[in-house]
């Protein structure tokens, strides 16, 4: 779940989360320095995420992985 959002954040801006493992996966993307956005928590404990772009490190993260899908042998 942590990559694809990383990816849909590079693609879509702003991103907004409102399932619990997409708010989950943004807290570590956002924890680790991979994604800009917010947390909030609304009445009643209704949480949701917006994320705003990918930091530098978030851009670096995803163009690495591209380049190994890339290297990885394809099955024939």
């Amino acid at each position: 779940m942590k990559y694809r959002l990383l990816e849909a954040a590079a693609d879509a801006q702003p991103l907004h989360l409102h399932l619990p493992e997409e708010i989950c996966a943004f807290e570590n993307l956002h924890r680790d320095g991979l994604v800009a956005g917010t947390l909030r928590t609304l009445e009643g404990a209704v949480r949701n995420a917006v994320i705003y772009g990918l930091t530098p490190d978030g851009h670096a993260l995803l163009a690495l992985r591209k380049c190994r899908r890339e290297r990885l042998p394809r099955a024939h």
